[in-house]
């Protein structure tokens, strides 16, 4: 699996690949701080790419909002992270604060363990 996240956070970007890291083996994960880098993430985005782009830098940048819809739109997940928001493309959305399990089971996209 391949991953590239868009986060402006260095704590929170550190803590999503930690997570993707730990729980998908052998899994390539690009880390982009701001959203000026896509035009590098575009030549990132290869076969089984999930985009995980921190929401409010889809509402603010049109470049970005572009590639997350162009993914969406050949087959690529993307994960948003922040509160639900009107997308024109399909989207998974997970809270802050994030849990190990939340992240994984939104890019998963299984559901919680019900209580038996």
């Amino acid at each position: 699996m391949n991953f590239i996240i868009f986060e402006p956070d260095p704590i929170v970007r550190m803590d999503l690949r930690e997570i993707l890291v730990t729980s998908f083996a052998d899994c390539q994960v690009t880390e982009r701080e701001a959203p000026s880098q896509v035009d590098i993430a575009l030549e990132s985005l290869q076969p089984n790419t999930t985009l995980i782009c921190h929401g409010g830098l889809l509402d603010g940048h049109p470049d970005l909002r572009q590639l997350a819809k162009a993914a969406a739109q050949t087959g690529h997940q993307v994960v948003v992270s922040g509160e639900q928001r009107d997308l024109e493309f399909p989207a998974r959305f997970i809270g802050h604060p994030f849990t190990t399990e939340m992240v994984v089971q939104t890019i998963t996209g299984t559901e919680p363990d019900q209580p038996g």
